[in-house]
């Protein structure tokens, strides 16, 4: 995958620190295993994906709920859920579960 605007090489050696990184990362977890003790790893799916924040966090608390918080990461989940609702569905200002989304922001802000 070439990145626009950079050289091949460039964009090779930024795929290879990509790769370094993740083996490295999958070594170790701070505060638990409840990731660790799995084959695929949420940020392997959020890479192959291409996710950003909050569609990996939504991820996150999703895969981790049942060996983590429960209901707490569910409820996360949903609020990750209505913050992508309102960043790439802007147009539909919709009360979700009898709440407002939580995710009302300038764009230019980020």
């Amino acid at each position: 995958m070439v990145e626009q605007g950079l050289p091949e090489q460039v964009t090779l050696q930024l795929n290879m620190n990509k790769k370094r990184k993740t083996m490295r990362s999958k070594e170790t977890q701070i505060g638990g295993d409840h990731y660790s003790k799995r084959k695929i790893q949420p940020f392997d799916i959020i890479d192959e994906y291409d996710l950003d924040y909050y569609e990996g966090a939504a991820l996150k608390y999703l895969l981790r709920h049942k060996d983590k918080n429960g209901k707490e990461d569910l409820l996360k989940l949903k609020d990750y859920a209505d913050c992508i609702i309102d960043r790439q569905y802007p147009e539909k200002k919709e009360i979700i579960d009898g709440r407002r989304a939580l995710c009302d922001f300038d764009e230019d802000v980020w």
